[in-house]
């Protein structure tokens, strides 16, 4: 096992890092439960109409990323694991952060989860594995990995392979590193995606709790002012790391806000497709 020191040296030179076992096994093992739970009784109150079934609430059968497939935004419980987490990733960083979201997925048979960089409130996040079903093939050993390419570049270089057990996570510069996932063998797989910030870096404070009032809210409360700020000094970044691989950034197409978050008059309606959640 590395040391911290070890972790926080790996973490630096390749802008990710797998933690073995960082939550108890049975803590795994009952959030696992808990979403399997959960996604059958949303999928009660959607075949029923259940009147009071909202969404942003509750959760939704799919996003822009994985279409059909249950998600859930500000969790209460995955927000808790959210602040519990952070001392960990503090340790293993060696950045002092700020907690911004969580948000999780019940992955199905077949599913792929596309190529992407994160938004700004995920500049330094973690992917826990909770827990998985592969009851229905013959290969027991089967492991879904996650993809990451380590450099940041923006021309789809080849990624590696990470794989995780319930309980282990990868830390990764989520807005920074390309990561994805290629189709889903097996029945069930459940991942939460823990997010924060650098205080010291671009973002300060300006995105703490995903510019919400506190953790474990619905997205109904997220600041829409701060958002376009943040997105500014995003955008403003990325222009640069664009240029150094001699990308137009224009023609690369992310740039939505300018630097006082005013929206360009030539930018089509509709969120930013390279700022999604994870």
């Amino acid at each position: 096992m590395k040391t911290q020191k070890e972790n926080i040296e790996f973490f630096k030179k390749h802008n990710y890092l797998l933690i073995k076992g960082f939550l108890p096994r049975n803590l795994a093992d009952f959030l696992y439960h808990y979403g399997k739970t959960y996604v059958l009784a949303a999928d009660v109150m959607v075949q029923t109409k259940f009147p009071r079934y909202n969404e942003e609430l509750h959760g939704a059968f799919g996003d822009q990323q994985v279409p059909n497939t249950f998600k859930r935004y500000g969790d209460p419980v995955m927000d808790a694991l959210l602040l519990y987490a952070q001392k960990g990733m503090e340790e293993n960083s060696g950045m002092k952060l700020q907690p911004t979201y969580s948000y999780w997925r019940l992955y199905k048979n077949g599913d792929i989860l596309r190529r992407h960089k994160d938004r700004p409130s995920c500049e330094i996040s973690t992917t826990l594995c909770l827990g998985y079903d592969i009851s229905n093939m013959k290969d027991k050993k089967y492991n879904w990995p996650m993809f990451v390419e380590e450099t940041g570049s923006y021309k789809g270089l080849p990624g590696k392979p990470v794989h995780m057990e319930p309980g282990d996570m990868i830390i990764y510069k989520g807005a920074l590193i390309d990561h994805w996932r290629e189709p889903f063998e097996g029945r069930n797989h459940c991942q939460v995606f823990l997010h924060y910030n650098n205080l010291e870096g671009p973002y300060g404070e300006i995105t703490k709790y995903d510019t919400r009032p506190f953790v474990a809210l619905p997205g109904d409360f997220v600041n829409i002012e701060k958002r376009k700020k943040v997105k500014a000094i995003h955008d403003d970044i990325i222009d640069g790391r664009l240029k150094k691989e001699d990308i137009n950034p224009e023609d690369y197409g992310h740039r939505k806000y300018g630097p006082n978050g005013e929206e360009y008059k030539d930018v089509l309606n509709g969120s930013d497709s390279k700022d999604k959640k994870s």
